[in-house]
């Protein structure tokens, strides 16, 4: 009887779509993971499912051309070699006025975001042309198109390379969503997602590939993200983002905001390469608008911007035992925001590329305020742990101020930068609610490598501050 059953969805999800019609209720399975092999429709069949229902998705490429919105407690498991991707194939290209064309059938899309080249905007396009997975720089336009570069021509619906792709896979990103957390308009709970590679999915800056958004309480685990347009993973209330793998996504590696999401054990990597401005808003990851948010144990390495980022009205934030290296600017960066406990981390060799000289530090406290800086190892980044006092207004929780922050027992090598505070509302209300207390510091030949009431100062005249006593 199962076994019937199963056929008859898995016809259904494989019909044309010209025989689409109104979907039946279809039986609950409580200890069925349905099988869904490539080629399958997996948004309808989960259109035609029940809450609480499982998914299995056999190794290979499954494409789905629009969001899978998933019901209530239900799961998607991947084969070792399961891919879900946002891509469509572009085949037929013809030689066009010394490029090389195809159709794409392709919607102009909103764009969001701003890019390092503020000039182009190009770095907003969502819709990524891949030539073997290898993502193609888009052009300004057909006249301007080079080699290794993609020009998408909405008005036309066409794709145009400037070299000719013969015995090559071109795909460009289509589908918005690959998970969205809003089904018929009402947040869903409990879903999990397992096992997959997820990729080359269209999602606008500030989104994910997966976003929960409303839906709460998802599990996120031990899935491959990459190659996405703009955040891999948007986890919302009650998130558990577990032991992925999130890389070369084009804006951010993860990203959201909520109550009580737990982020541990992730790899992130290599994200922002699409060339979003990192002070607007890329790198590894960023959280706003959260409450009791746990990073712990991940490792952030190789992003275009910070390794980890907590920006506005975080609450309760806890950063323990993270490995942040090789960053573009800081390793955790945690701005206009309050409560935090920043513990455990080892920090290292992260700003060394960044455009400004305070952009690079290894912890950076920006504006915001009870927090605790402890047992951190911090060694060769461009500077060690700054806190900046600047005008930002009020948040959720009361005035953006820098107070009352503890940095204590951190191991601190600089071989260039600085530790200390700076800022334009760096006053002396500052300074009363900021301690550093038995830190210790490797500063090599560098003789003034700290910043206290606007002055650069030696370790001993630093001491002579009431800083790090002996």
């Amino acid at each position: 009887m199962i076994g019937a059953l199963c056929g008859a969805l898995l016809a259904l999800t494989l019909a044309p779509a010209a025989s689409a019609q109104v979907l039946p209720d279809l039986p609950e399975f409580p200890d069925l993971c349905v099988p869904v092999p490539p080629g399958a429709d997996l948004p309808t069949l989960v259109d035609a499912s029940l809450p609480g229902q499982s998914f299995c998705l056999d190794a290979g490429l499954h494409r789905v051309s629009r969001t899978i919105r998933p019901k209530a407690d239900q799961s998607f498991i991947g084969a070792p070699g399961a891919v879900l991707s946002g891509a469509i194939s572009v085949v037929g290209f013809t030689s066009t006025s010394g490029a090389f064309s195809a159709p794409a059938p392709i919607v102009e899309p909103v764009m969001r975001g701003e890019c390092r080249d503020a000039t182009s905007g190009l770095c907003r396009i969502p819709n990524t042309v891949f030539v073997d997975d290898v993502p193609m720089v888009p052009a300004p336009s057909l006249d301007e198109l080079d080699a290794g570069e993609s020009f998408l021509d909405y008005d036309t619906a066409a794709l145009y390379l400037a070299e000719e792709p013969a015995g090559s896979e071109v795909e460009v990103a289509s589908t918005p969503f690959a998970f969205y957390g809003i089904n018929l308009g009402t947040g869903t709970p409990g879903v999990s997602i397992s096992g997959l590679v997820i990729e080359k999915f269209a999602n606008l800056a500030q989104s994910g590939a997966i976003s929960t958004y409303t839906g709460t309480d998802w599990r996120i685990e031990d899935n491959e993200i990459r190659l996405n347009h703009g955040c891999g993973i948007w986890s919302g209330s009650g998130a558990v983002v577990s032991g992925n793998y999130v890389h070369h996504n084009g804006q951010l590696g993860l990203c959201g905001q909520g109550d009580s999401i737990l982020v541990e054990n992730n790899e992130i990597s290599f994200n922002n390469n699409k060339g979003f401005d990192p002070r607007w808003e890329a790198g590894g990851s960023k959280w706003v608008n959260t409450t009791d948010l746990i990073v712990r144990g991940n490792h952030s390495h190789n992003n275009y911007g910070p390794g980890l980022w907590t920006d506005i009205n975080n609450l309760d934030v806890l950063y323990d035992g993270n490995l942040i290296e090789f960053n573009e600017n800081e390793g955790i960066l945690h701005e206009i925001s309050y409560r935090a406990v920043i513990r455990g981390n080892t920090i290292r060799r992260n700003g060394l590329t960044a455009s400004k000289g305070v952009a690079g530090s290894g912890i950076t406290i920006s504006t915001s305020r009870d927090v605790t800086v402890t047992g951190n190892r911090i060694a060769k980044n461009r500077n060690g742990i700054l806190l900046r006092s600047d005008d930002r207004g009020t948040g959720t929780h009361g005035l953006y101020l820098l107070e009352n922050v503890r940095v204590a027992a951190n191991r601190i090598r600089m071989t260039r930068g600085f530790t200390g505070v700076l800022g334009s509302a760096a006053g002396s209300s500052v300074y009363s609610g900021v301690t550093f207390e038995n830190n210790t510091y490797r500063v090599g030949k560098k003789k003034k490598a700290f910043r206290w009431r606007d002055r650069m100062l030696t370790l001993r005249g630093w001491r002579s501050q009431g800083n790090d006593r002996p």
